[in-house]
């Protein structure tokens, strides 16, 4: 079995395939159903394409009918609620109106309104998002919400980009890269120790961390380095539910567990609990994860750190 790598455009990052495959043209053929699947998934999630599945069924939110959706978009947005409620709405698909505020706000470099936040935040919420497991379908109460995937959605094509590398083309010793959220199989066969995967410090005084990883997901999520600054105030590209608000504390969270789905989601919740309560909710209710939080903890640009037992040593 030998090495090969791929990458192509996709989700608005260049997504990597690692794999060890018996020869060339094996390994072509399952990355590119791999990149195929992801491209697949980008159609359905995307809140940047019009006429992505999750666009056009937001476009029909407010309808007293059902919607039914494929498979996939059913299967996201039910994990996403039950993350939704395990987090007590620190990670909510339903943001999407606050988010796109916020976007505009980094573009013009203005807070938005308090008015105009306050309309969007009163779309917001998943007591307003009613899905059906025999009928796979989805009904938004209010007209003009919107669904963002961008907290769970590289994760879950992560996953699914793998599984189809191990289970549709027998090659579970690869790894699939979407930026900030990996999946790892088996270890590769010249490194028992598994895939050596780095972890920034965020501190200059300290070199990257590297964990060696196996049949498992890796996420990270934080501000340390998307944000905005306005009138002096430096504001998280990442924005908490509960209050419409971008993040204010520079914080930066890595998470490694078996799904790669739920690691991406919990990345970005732990980032919006804060590292003690966070780490608390991921021990109670999600076995099988450890997480390492990052925060800025002076003016200095010292960085302190905090994670959960169980977390990779370097």
């Amino acid at each position: 079995m030998a090495r090969h790598e791929f990458s192509r455009p996709a989700m608005g990052i260049r997504a990597r395939i690692v794999l060890y495959a018996p020869n060339e043209n094996a390994a072509r053929h399952a990355a590119a159903a791999a990149f195929d699947r992801i491209e697949q998934l980008e159609q359905v999630m995307s809140d940047y394409r019009p006429d992505s599945e999750l666009m056009r069924v937001c476009d029909r939110a407010g309808e007293p009918a059902p919607i039914p959706i494929s498979p996939d978009l059913f299967a996201v947005l039910c994990r996403s609620v039950e993350i939704a409620r395990a987090t007590d709405g620190a990670f909510d698909v339903t943001i999407g109106p606050v988010v796109r505020l916020w976007r505009q706000a980094r573009k013009a470099g203005s807070l938005p309104s308090a008015d105009s936040l306050a309309e969007a935040r009163s779309r917001v919420g998943s007591r307003h998002m009613h899905l059906d497991s025999q009928e796979q379908s989805l009904r938004l109460d209010l007209p003009r919400m919107r669904l963002d995937l961008g907290g769970i959605g590289k994760g879950f094509a992560a996953e699914q980009a793998y599984r189809v590398l191990r289970d549709e083309y027998g090659l579970p010793g690869a790894l699939v890269d979407l930026g900030g959220d990996l999946r790892v199989g088996t270890a590769p066969p010249d490194r028992p120790a598994g895939w050596g995967v780095a972890i920034q410090t965020h501190d200059p005084n300290r070199t990257d961390r590297i964990v060696h990883l196996t049949d498992c997901a890796i996420a990270t999520s934080g501000d340390l380095d998307q944000f905005v600054e306005i009138d002096g105030v430096r504001y998280s590209h990442i924005v908490d539910p509960r209050t419409g608000l971008g993040l204010t504390t520079r914080v930066a969270v890595t998470v490694i567990g078996p799904d790669a789905t739920t690691a991406d989601a919990l990345a970005s919740a732990i980032s919006v609990l804060g590292a003690d309560k966070g780490l608390e909710v991921l021990s109670d209710r999600f076995p099988g994860y450890v997480a390492s939080v990052a925060m800025l903890v002076d003016a200095t640009g010292n960085v302190g750190h905090q994670g959960s037992g169980g977390f990779p040593s370097d």
